[in-house]
């Protein structure tokens, strides 16, 4: 049988029940890197004495992480109750240093399972809240989050509003133009702070290589939602595979030259622009610097010469300009 690493599991409230998640544990094989999330009244913290800590110690002899969401039937850790904050998948936890395996998530924090940002906001409100009282069950006036958890939730989600994670589809590393469009990407990349992670990748200059590679990119990390191919194969590669992988919807593309492929998927949405080189341009002022090199005139090599490019989107494909940047020996 087939075990998974470091994987993800979820259950519902378990209200200090753990003999099923024990059993769970047994037959997946659960190890050190995996993790197993309840989600809400995981039961450790209700009644404050040796009956939690009895649970506490039957959990801690497993060999995965306790990941508990704070439901409603339960107390909320503290630095009284014997908790720090630790880290845990990128974000806050309590933890008690003598059961670093169950970890409690703090509302608003923003963690990282296998790939996906989820957001906690733990806690409910207690439809049987004065049958509680009435019967001397336990109740807590902080079942729900206060404006502090709140806000907090709405800065996390603030601040991951329009966040791009970008997927560098780039041809031989050997190549001078190659690396130059990249460092010259990366530049202005790092001046945005909506910017998170950048994935690159070197393909060869092949739509087929770059198709296959950057799926397999898209299927490794599924939070990038920008692609940048920087030439023709590799921008047709990379927007074959958004279409295949049938990403449209949620990943951009960008790509580099003019291709009647990566045209057609602009017009279904699939490519989101296009940066169109003036070949023009290139061949009249290159051959215009080749004559003044052989009339005598000095050449600095390094001196950029501009030969202007333009950006044609689904807005502006079909204007005249956008016509002549796509298809520039085919308009009048």
């Amino acid at each position: 049988m087939f075990f998974m690493k470091n994987a993800v599991y979820l259950t519902g409230d378990t209200h200090g029940r753990f003999e099923r998640i024990a059993l769970f544990c047994r037959r997946q094989k659960l190890a050190a890197g995996d993790a197993l999330i309840i989600l809400g009244d995981a039961g450790l913290n209700y009644f404050g004495d040796w009956r939690d800590e009895d649970k506490k110690k039957y959990l801690s002899l497993l060999p995965c992480t306790i990941f508990c969401i704070h439901g409603n039937h339960e107390q909320r850790p503290s630095p009284e109750m014997g908790y720090q904050i630790d880290m845990y998948h990128g974000g806050k936890v309590w933890v008690e240093p003598k059961y670093p395996n169950i970890v409690f998530a703090i509302d608003g924090e923003v963690y990282d399972f296998c790939g996906h940002s989820c957001l906690v906001i733990g806690g409910a409100y207690s439809v049987d809240k004065w049958y509680r009282l009435a019967m001397g069950a336990n109740w807590w006036p902080d079942e729900q989050p206060d404006d502090d958890a709140k806000q907090r939730a709405q800065a996390a989600l603030d601040a991951r509003e329009g966040e791009l994670i970008v997927g560098i589809i780039n041809y031989d590393l050997g190549s001078r133009n190659g690396q130059e469009r990249e460092q010259g990407l990366r530049e202005r990349l790092a001046q945005e702070a909506r910017v998170g992670e950048i994935y690159p990748l070197n393909v060869l200059a092949e739509e087929d290589d770059a198709r296959e590679k950057t799926m397999a990119l898209l299927q490794a990390h599924p939070e990038i939602n920008v692609v940048v191919g920087f030439n023709e194969p590799t921008a047709v590669g990379a927007a074959q595979a958004v279409e295949a992988l049938a990403l449209g919807e949620t990943v951009d593309v960008v790509g580099f030259d003019s291709n009647v492929k990566t045209v057609d998927l602009m017009q279904t949405g699939v490519v989101s622009a296009l940066i169109v080189q003036n070949p023009y341009a290139m061949g009249y002022l290159g051959v215009e610097a080749a004559c003044d090199i052989l009339g005598g005139e000095s050449f600095d090599p390094e001196q950029l010469v501009d030969t202007a490019t333009q950006i044609v989107t689904q807005e502006n494909m079909f204007s005249l300009e956008g016509q002549k940047a796509l298809f520039p020996f085919d308009t009048p």
